[in-house]
């Protein structure tokens, strides 16, 4: 078992405000508003990949644990108070404990474990390299099922029992349910997908900088929409869908209704991580390039805080408090 490191409190600075830029039709070209004052709500967890290893972010106790992993984590989920993390470079997921912040097994996995996703029950994990999806008892881990998928699926996600998972190398997003499969074209290098409400997937394509959308059920493509700069993550906010731009160190919020990009804020080299406080009031962005945590006000769209990080920040989970 593996213990955390207790570090100092967390250290803090305000930053300047970000002045959204003219990168779309109807991005906003205001000057920003004031960034409103940082509000310490639940806490966060942020996988570090080139640190190998967990931060847990108490905000409201104002502390910081780092714990130590067997790899570079990936993707995460939380299930009763446990946080799943895959490690696809060690070929295995890590069962970590939230309120004590250590690590309570690994179960090996063949195959480079990359995404991962739950109903609360059971776990589903893609294998890069298999092109496979495992289905894991989220209680015991023990494996159930497994599910044939298109070339390295990166990223899944769920809703209801249908699984949708991005096939980076092939360029498709597929539907899997329990009578049949869908697979549509996506673009090139897809590595994010988000279920929009519940009518619309949303899928983010790295290599052709663009983001896909699909109504659902039956998957017939609905839009595409030019971002540009390497989209690496793409989340769901109310109705718009933000999208972490890699090249262009930014997070942008697209309005799927309206087709264009309503704000644009500057995040650091290589952004890549999105998580929403449990209150919605904020947004937390990583920027892998420059090891640091931005905190967005949402109604602002502006930098209120930043967080130094260890190494390769990606991923993150806001929950509550413990």
């Amino acid at each position: 078992m593996n213990h955390p490191k207790r570090l100092n409190r967390i250290a803090t600075a305000a930053m300047i405000p970000l002045v959204a830029v003219g990168f779309f039709v109807a991005l906003r070209a205001m000057d920003p508003e004031p960034a409103p004052p940082f509000v310490p709500e639940g806490q966060l967890v942020l996988a570090n990949l080139r640190d190998e290893s967990l931060t847990f972010f108490d905000f409201e106790a104002g502390e910081r644990v780092d714990v130590e992993l067997a790899g570079p984590p990936h993707e995460m989920v939380q299930v009763a108070g446990t946080v799943f993390v895959t490690l696809g470079r060690k070929d295995a997921i890590a069962q970590v404990n939230l309120a004590s912040r250590t690590v309570e097994r690994y179960l090996v996995m063949a195959g480079s474990p990359h995404g991962i996703a739950t109903d609360g029950k059971r776990l589903f994990v893609s294998l890069d390299e298999a092109g496979e999806i495992v289905v894991l008892d989220a209680l015991t881990l023990a494996e159930s099922e497994r599910i044939a998928t298109g070339d390295t699926p990166h990223a899944i996600t769920l809703l209801g029992d249908t699984i949708f998972v991005a096939n980076s190398r092939d360029g498709t997003v597929g539907a899997i349910g329990s009578l049949s499969t869908v697979t549509r074209a996506s673009g090139t290098l897809p590595e994010s997908v988000a279920v929009a409400g519940a009518a619309s997937l949303a899928v983010a394509n790295t290599g052709d900088g663009t983001v896909a959308l699909f109504a659902l059920p039956g998957m017939e493509r609905a839009a595409v929409y030019v971002v540009e700069g390497r989209p690496v993550r793409v989340i769901p906010f109310g109705n718009d869908l933000l999208v972490a731009r890699s090249q262009f160190g930014d997070v942008v919020v697209l309005d799927p209704v309206g087709g264009g990009l309503r704000a644009s804020v500057t995040v650091g080299r290589l952004s890549d991580g999105l998580c929403v406080a449990p209150s919605g009031s904020w947004l937390a962005a990583a920027s892998n390039g420059e090891n640091m945590l931005r905190m967005i006000g949402t109604e602002e769209w502006t930098v209120s805080m930043s967080y130094p990080t260890a190494d390769g920040p990606g991923s993150c989970l806001w929950l509550p408090a413990n």
